[in-house]
């Protein structure tokens, strides 16, 4: 703060949403890490390139010592090579309403806040006797993953998810963050971010092996989470057990049909809707018999003598009957 007053601004924008991240392994493989990490690959480019090498980098080092990424942290930003430290957290998801009172209080021109995404942190925003407000959602434009952009920020009652300081952002319904899970000592999934937002259809892509399954599992509380975080409609589940996701909204259609055989359709439909029942339930599973014709046919077959497709189908219409799923 002190640098920016110095420097002679009279308008300060503090940006509270997170930008949407790229995908860490793929830049960490192609050596895009913050620092650069001391490797025989980023030696042998120093090497290709000596008029930069000699002429540029050996001539700061000489002179002024390591160069850092500066304007990344309030002191100094890391340094331009690192063996241990492979890359920077800006922790700008850790900004707080009093971070904003106080940048209130000490600012002496104009304080507008970026990121806004509903009517109430507008309001919230107008009571700390901000300037302004910009309505908007990180698009992280030239990464892998960009967040949706925002329809309103008062118009109706939409769901909307929070970072860990309490300010929303975005309508992400679903954020995975550095995700790690172990089988015993092997480490099955490593530093895995995606995100979901309300309305949008993601899909996994990888050859067998790849962890496709294993991140269902995790997500679905039946695989343990070694590290990382999960956040669903705003609200952190990494330690909440699967049963308990369920009622949240989370359902898994697993592969390999997994129905009870000698049981009927029906019954196979009503054993997945455990936790309801009454006049709704028998109005959903009618409108899955609709989605599935031959179900309704075959309602009051035993399930395990239907075709492979035809048990799938079951198993996806019998998660469905738990409650309709968010996701």
């Amino acid at each position: 703060m002190a640098r920016l007053k110095w420097s002679g601004f009279d308008t300060l924008v503090v940006t509270a949403d997170a930008p949407v991240t790229g995908n860490r392994e793929n830049n960490a493989r192609n050596g895009f890490d913050t620092p650069f990490r001391l490797t025989p690959r980023l030696a042998w480019q120093c090497g290709m390139k000596p008029g930069w090498t000699i002429g540029t980098l050996a001539r700061e080092l000489a002179a002024r010592g390591m160069p850092h990424f500066e304007n990344m942290d309030a002191d100094q930003g890391p340094p331009l090579f690192s063996r241990t430290l492979t890359r920077s957290i800006l922790g700008r998801d850790r900004l707080t309403w009093d971070h904003l009172a106080h940048i209130r209080k000490i600012w002496p021109g104009r304080v507008i806040l970026k990121g806004v995404m509903s009517a109430t942190d507008a309001i919230r925003a107008r009571g700390l006797d901000l300037d302004g407000i910009i309505v908007s959602s990180q698009g992280g434009r030239q990464l892998d993953f960009c967040a949706a952009p925002p329809r309103s920020a008062s118009g109706g009652d939409r769901r909307l998810s929070r970072n860990r300081s309490g300010l929303k952002r975005a309508d992400m319904l679903l954020e995975l963050n550095g995700l790690a899970s172990h089988y015993g000592r092997i480490q099955a999934l490593r530093d895995v971010s995606v995100t979901v937002a309300e309305g949008e259809i993601v899909a996994l892509v990888g050859a067998n092996g790849a962890g496709k399954t294993i991140l269902l599992r995790v997500l679905s509380g039946v695989q343990p989470l070694s590290a990382g975080a999960i956040h669903f409609d705003g609200a952190d589940i990494s330690r909440t057990p699967a049963h308990k996701r369920v009622a949240l909204g989370i359902a898994q259609v697993p592969e390999g049909r997994q129905v009870f055989g000698p049981l009927s359709v029906e019954d196979n439909l009503r054993l997945g809707a455990y936790r309801r029942s009454g006049r709704d339930l028998a109005d959903d599973i009618e409108k899955m018999y609709a989605m599935f014709p031959i179900l309704k046919e075959k309602r009051k077959d035993p399930a395990g003598t239907m075709s492979g497709g035809q048990q799938q189908a079951t198993g996806a219409c019998k998660r469905y009957g738990r409650l309709v799923p968010t996701l």
